[in-house]
């Protein structure tokens, strides 16, 4: 493949149907039942091959997105063209430099693309490894879901080493489960050493990649067999939906996927996509502006002496940072902080006394939140929470700064 233009991408969602009918931006089709010509093109539907209307290879041979036989066209919730298009648009956004195809599927939110991958291609009698920073939900899902249909969950360091990790494989291990930075607590993995030592023992490699989205990290390209996003987050930007997706490069992997997804009735609405793609046309200007804020914000929380640690990976100061800035091309703008021990007991109180941050779930809106997590743990316990979880929006930095400084001088 050539250059990679994610600006593109995105712009060349609604293409062919301005091409078509002037339209720039993406129109929403709303449908359940799809009429077809004749009973072969219904059939050649229901078994997976889509219309080749509009379809374009854009001059690489290839289609964008692959298709699973398992998919069904014949039917709205797959057949639909704005669904269909911002799909293809994450897809492409992921896939990146990468001259492959990729399935991708849009889920509810981005715990189903999660679960989906888990049920899909896991079964009794196997394993899987997760790090022990793995995002909460994910956690609950396999210590109940998954252990009572005969699956076994097992936990690895985040900052394992590829011979530690070669140790914690067995031979029911099928999957990996990669999520970098680590959910609260934003430790980096070396995801390519993680995918080297999978492929030496045929095991498939999943990545959460919703901190940093496909604008600054793209684990396909490390070699990743799939990777998950919750669109919710900063692709959609403005935290008025729920949408999750799946992104994968290995073909027998996607086959199983489009099965359950079919079978299970996986669908969004054709509206939510459409708020989707009008999230992702400022996606990339907005992750530039918020990463700037949150290093100023990390950059002040580092001198104050009520904070312990910064857990900000693109902070200079983080034990990451290296890794990171070998790994991502940027940050984004959700992190945490821990307060020395005189002061941990009263981290319910720092967050209770701002005023500029919301107190709530999720992140990638324009509003800047905070919340107090006290991180599961497995492997080794977390002796420095509890974190105050720290999501930077759209605010002016300086104000945001000026309410963590009036909340700091207020547990003295």
């Amino acid at each position: 493949m050539g250059e990679y233009r994610p600006d593109k991408i995105i712009k060349e969602m609604s293409r062919e149907f301005q091409e078509s009918y002037g339209m720039v931006d993406l129109p929403i089709f709303f449908t359940s039942t799809v009429a077809f010509g004749s009973l072969s093109e219904f059939e050649s539907a229901d078994r997976g091959i889509p219309r080749q209307v509009g379809r374009r290879d854009n001059g690489t041979g290839k289609n964008e997105i692959q298709s699973p036989k398992a998919t069904d066209y014949s039917y709205g919730p797959h057949a639909n063209p704005t669904i269909q298009a911002v799909a293809k648009a994450v897809g492409m956004l992921e896939r990146g430099t990468l001259d492959h195809d990729v399935a991708t599927f849009l889920t509810p939110m981005g715990l189903s693309a999660i679960t989906l991958v888990l049920h899909s291609l896991l079964e009794p009698g196997q394993a899987v490894l997760f790090p022990d920073s793995v995002y909460g939900p994910a956690r609950r899902y396999a210590e109940s879901d998954l252990r009572k249909n005969g699956i076994t969950p097992s936990y690895y360091n985040p900052k394992t080493t590829p011979s530690d990790l070669e140790k914690l494989i067995t031979d029911k291990t099928r999957m990996i489960w990669i999520e970098s930075p680590g959910s609260a607590t934003f430790e980096v993995q070396d995801t390519p050493e993680i995918v080297k030592v999978a492929k030496n023992y045929s095991i498939t490699t999943v990545a959460d990649n919703s901190w940093a989205t496909p604008i600054y990290h793209r684990p396909l390209e490390a070699g990743v067999d799939i990777v998950i996003q919750a669109l919710t987050k900063y692709m959609n930007g403005h935290a008025n939906l729920t949408m999750g997706a799946i992104i994968s490069r290995n073909p027998e992997a996607s086959e199983q996927i489009a099965t359950a997804y079919r079978y299970q009735g996986m669908s969004v609405s054709p509206f939510d996509a459409y708020m989707v793609s009008n999230g992702m046309q400022s996606l990339i200007p907005r992750l530039a502006y918020q990463q700037d804020s949150a290093q100023k914000v990390a950059a002040f929380l580092s001198g104050r002496p009520e904070v312990e640690r910064v857990l900000y990976p693109a902070h200079n100061a983080s034990e990451d940072y290296r890794t990171w800035q070998k790994l991502f091309s940027g940050a984004t703008s959700l992190f945490g902080i821990t307060l020395q021990q005189e002061y941990r007991e009263h981290a319910r109180q720092f967050v209770d006394s701002l005023s500029e941050f919301a107190i709530g779930a999720s992140w990638g809106g324009p509003k800047s939140l905070a919340l107090v997590l006290n991180p599961e743990r497995t492997v080794k316990p977390c002796d420095y929470g509890p974190v105050v979880r720290l999501y930077i929006g759209l605010e002016q930095p300086g104000s945001l700064i000026l309410d963590l400084q009036q909340a700091l001088d207020r547990l003295h």
